[in-house]
């Protein structure tokens, strides 16, 4: 039995996030919080599946060396780590030193580049934190901003203030509700404040008329108020998957 062509692993700062890759597409997508690059259920897929190689993105620092060297352990396919660079399928990297783009950041442009040829985009990603990047028809990277994401946000508030106490799992809010407790005012201020970003992030590039993609653990809680956005869960796989192609192919 011929196994899974990849295996397309994106180590994040909180969260893990797998797929496996066969002639058929990406099977299998999963994620599971990660305690310093160390994951039981994904080590479990490497165990059960015999992949023919094993892309990796990390944005972690030493987590994503730990996971490289426990997949080495579980698995004899090559270990190959995504990078950032300047210029891949057509799409220009906006930084001065390219590697220093996010290589999550960089793997949804790459993605969203695949999916919308010769379109505007404009990508958030909400997560950890709460990423915008502009790419323009050309494929231009014309550039981003990062801002703490939600779960940040509600900690931050519960860290640095004596009584508010934020909790990490809210109600549910919606954005045109007005606190009448601690924490549902919390909430909303949070999504207000992560609305705000993107709204105006989309009011800077109106001139491109970018289409507005969201993806990561709480877009689906932000695309509820954009209802023209796309909401693609996978796409830094997407990404990688791409990247892999073009990396094995030498383009």
């Amino acid at each position: 039995m011929i196994g899974p062509l990849r295996l397309l692993i994106d180590l994040g700062n909180s969260r893990l996030k797998w797929a496996l890759e066969s002639p058929k597409g990406l099977d299998r997508c999963d994620s599971a919080a990660h305690e310093g690059g160390v994951c039981s259920a994904l080590l479990s897929v490497v165990d059960a599946t015999a992949p023919q190689s094993i892309w990796l993105s990390s944005v972690a620092g030493p987590a994503g060396d730990r996971l490289a060297a426990q997949l080495s352990q579980r698995s004899g396919a090559p270990i190959h780590r995504a990078r950032s660079v300047a210029l891949i399928d057509g799409i220009r990297n906006a930084y001065a030193e390219p590697e220093r783009l996010g290589v999550d950041r960089f793997l949804t442009l790459l993605g969203a580049r695949q999916r919308f040829p010769n379109q505007a985009l404009l990508i958030v990603d909400a997560g950890t934190a709460l990423t915008v990047d502009l790419l323009d028809r050309d494929g231009r990277h014309l550039g981003g901003s990062i801002a703490p994401g939600l779960m940040l946000m509600r900690r931050s508030l519960g860290r640095g203030t004596a009584s508010l106490g934020a909790s990490d799992q809210p109600p549910p809010v919606a954005l045109t509700s007005w606190g009448r407790d601690t924490v549902s005012a919390i909430e909303g201020g949070i999504l207000a404040a992560a609305h705000g970003a993107i709204a105006l992030r989309l009011s800077q590039a109106a001139a491109l008329d970018p289409r507005l993609l969201l993806t990561g653990g709480d877009a689906a809680l932000l695309a509820q108020d954009f209802a023209d956005a796309a909401h693609l869960p996978q796409l830094v796989l997407e990404g990688l998957q791409r990247y892999a192609e073009l990396t094995e192919s030498g383009d």
